[in-house]
């Protein structure tokens, strides 16, 4: 999995967004066995800040924050790059020990 990080500075507002690529076919079967991990997020959403949990399946461009300062700005990314981390490490350790069939005699 890579992630786009954009930052931008305007108006003295420091935005921050996010963009998930592609998944390998590992982790998309694991996310279709095991759900999709959701992750907070800060947006905005009609002109104010607003917390949510997003699936990292839905992270994309439209979805950023901004912030006052850079430090502010900073922390965030950091913060979401490191429950993006643990999230699909959390994927990626899963294993599917249920699925299967069996011929049992009656």
């Amino acid at each position: 999995m890579k992630v786009k990080v954009t930052r931008l500075l305007a108006s003295g507002q420091y935005r921050i967004g996010f963009e998930v690529g592609s998944f390998s076919a590992e982790e998309a079967d694991k996310m279709n066995k095991f759900g999709v991990p959701n992750i907070p997020m800060k947006m905005v959403v009609g002109g104010s800040m607003t917390n949510r949990s997003v699936g990292i399946n839905q992270i994309n461009a439209n979805l950023f924050a901004s912030f006052s300062s850079q430090k502010d700005a900073s922390d965030y990314e950091e913060s979401v790059l490191a429950a993006l981390r643990n999230a699909i490490d959390s994927v990626r350790s899963r294993n599917d020990t249920f699925s299967g069939s069996d011929e049992v005699d009656i």
